[in-house]
């Protein structure tokens, strides 16, 4: 089954970044933070008595899909034709570039709720969890008549309140697959003292491989920062760094709202133009908080 969905209303952080030429700074983890999935509690200590899951899916079911265009000043414009997910019984794939076009498009797949979370209680103030198991299709390759080739992959947790200065807080994910930088790493978006946008380097490494990868990253809204990341079996605490926060006056009165995204990204054209799709797979997505 495949959707389309042109509804979406949220202003990523990679639109921020590319479209208006920001540099992006990275940041360096310690290395020496970095836990096994052998450690006890992943090596976190979070003080955390309750877990309470509030959404689960398979294959991403009731996701809708939204396209994303990059760099409208070397690319040309997208639409919602250039991206798809794609739900299968056991997992769902989202598609960058489905119909190989001169676009730069991240397909973002996403879940939203408003206001109220399905067991009632309100989004706001809580530590929310986002986990499940990510795998891509086939191995990045420098080659460009490889049309089936990654920038990155991405998973976020966003939260909106209006009453709160008129700005998202962001936990976001980076895969940096892309296979002629060779970095195969993970980051995170986050934000210096002066609010601008950084890219924070975790120091987990990752080797591309067609299994499936689990993940699962956890927010704080009340201090508005990470608290850790889990990635392939290896964790690292986050608890010092800031989420990534958007100011957004163009938005309107809205509801407050949280939202989960499962986003594909495929390759930019480079300087000789080519075009590549990309593809990922996501399966056994749960989302919820934890009460202390």
């Amino acid at each position: 089954m495949k959707k389309k969905n042109s509804n979406f209303q949220f202003y990523f952080l990679m639109s921020i970044l590319l479209i208006h030429g920001v540099k992006i700074t990275e940041l360096y983890a310690n290395g020496n933070n970095i836990f096994s999935c052998s450690v006890k509690n992943n090596g976190i200590q979070n003080k955390i008595s309750t877990i309470k899951l509030i959404y689960k899916s398979k294959n991403l079911a009731d996701f809708s899909i939204f396209p994303e265009c990059l760099d409208f000043e070397r690319y040309n414009t997208c639409g919602e034709d250039d991206v798809a997910i794609n739900v299968f019984n056991n997992y769902a794939e989202v598609v960058s570039n489905v119909n190989l076009r001169k676009i730069y498009v991240n397909a973002i797949a996403y879940k939203k709720f408003q206001e109220i979370l399905p067991d009632g209680e309100s989004i706001k103030d809580k530590i929310y969890f986002y986990k499940g198991k990510i795998r891509i299709p086939i191995l990045p390759s420098p080659n460009i008549y490889q049309k089936i080739n990654p920038q990155a992959v991405h998973t976020m947790i966003q939260y909106w309140n209006p009453e709160e200065g008129r700005t998202s807080f962001e936990g976001a994910m980076y895969i940096d697959i892309n296979p002629w930088l060779m970095n195969y790493c993970i980051k995170v978006y986050t934000i210096d003292e002066n609010s601008k946008l950084l890219l924070y380097q975790t120091g987990l490494k990752i080797k591309p491989s067609i299994k499936w990868f689990d993940f699962e990253i956890k927010v704080n809204i009340q201090t508005k920062k990470y608290m850790n990341l889990t990635f392939d079996c290896q964790s690292i605490d986050l608890s010092h760094v800031k989420l990534a926060s958007v100011n957004h006056p163009e938005w309107g009165n809205d509801e407050s709202s949280i939202c989960i995204t499962a986003e594909s990204l495929a390759s930019s054209l480079g300087e000789n133009g080519n075009t590549f799709i990309w593809k990922t797979h996501f399966q056994d997505i749960e989302f919820g908080y934890l009460k202390q």
